[in-house]
């Protein structure tokens, strides 16, 4: 049995509902929020959030993460730059004060009853230095410590920490337990690069989370995982070298557009036969 897997609900289906009955169907006891019926979790009032938090319990089901948008924007100094084939899922970043915006993720974060917080490097833009990050990421990490949470940093295309390499850079100068690595491998594959196992061996200290889907470089988008390019048995087969990957949470994020919901069926159960394969689980 595979214990440690999980799926971001809105890649299933907008309806946090219908999310839920397919975890439990499925036998998935984690399940990984950013949006629930087409609203970011951020935008919620907390008293809506407390009815799906009580939903979640009463299925026995546990959050495996926040799949928050904290700073996947650019800086207050960056005016007039626009990104293109960025994903909001719904959040509209209007220049609130960042300490009610970042507040608000923990003490969701904290209903939920979960321990991880997913947060990115700002949009790219020319120029970035790792240093910029730092003023903002000393305040989450100051929540971070008072809710008892930990951070995860994730490898985007549209943001200034794109690749591995990268996100060993900032983890290991940011050099505190509360920010760790999320490695998302599809992510990879979408800027047209594969994995750099020495790369990964040198991050693999610092990862406490996975994102699984898969790219198709030829059709120029993600497909159901298995049916790309990502090697996902070479992946996990190498990671579990670095890492105990039975102690990782692992979420599926398919990013299919079209029958989502056969997309993430068909992907968890590739990936159960592979563990099966591999003897991980």
């Amino acid at each position: 049995m595979m214990d440690n897997l999980s799926f971001i609900t809105d890649e299933y289906s907008d309806s946090i509902d219908e999310a839920i009955t397919f975890a439990v169907e499925a036998g998935i006891n984690l399940i990984e929020l950013r949006t629930a019926n087409k609203r970011n979790l951020l935008d919620f009032p907390m008293d809506e959030l407390k009815d799906i938090a009580k939903k979640i319990k009463n299925h026995n089901l546990c959050v495996s993460c926040l799949a928050s948008p904290l700073l996947k924007w650019h800086p207050d100094h960056i005016e007039g730059l626009k990104i293109e084939n960025a994903r909001f899922h719904s959040f509209k970043y209007n220049k609130a004060p960042k300490s009610d915006v970042y507040q608000k993720a923990f003490e969701i974060a904290d209903l939920f009853q979960t321990q991880f917080i997913r947060i990115f490097s700002y949009l790219m833009y020319p120029g970035f230095q790792v240093d910029d990050l730092m003023s903002d990421v000393e305040l989450l990490i100051h929540l971070a410590c008072q809710y008892d949470k930990t951070l995860l940093i994730e490898n985007e295309p549209v943001c200034n920490i794109d690749k591995l390499g990268k996100l060993y850079e900032f983890v290991t100068l940011i050099n505190s337990p509360r920010v760790c690595a999320l490695v998302d491998v599809g992510n990879l594959y979408e800027m047209g690069h594969h994995v750099d196992y020495d790369d990964l061996k040198r991050l693999a200290p610092f990862i406490r989370y996975l994102h699984i889907k898969d790219y198709s470089i030829d059709l120029g988008q993600y497909v159901t995982v298995g049916d790309g390019d990502v090697d996902v048995k070479e992946y996990f087969q190498e990671l579990s070298r670095f890492v105990n990957l039975r102690q990782l949470p692992i979420s599926l994020e398919t990013h299919v557009r079209e029958e989502k919901k056969v997309a993430t069926e068909r992907s968890i159960k590739y990936v159960k036969d592979v563990f099966d394969t591999l003897n991980i689980s």
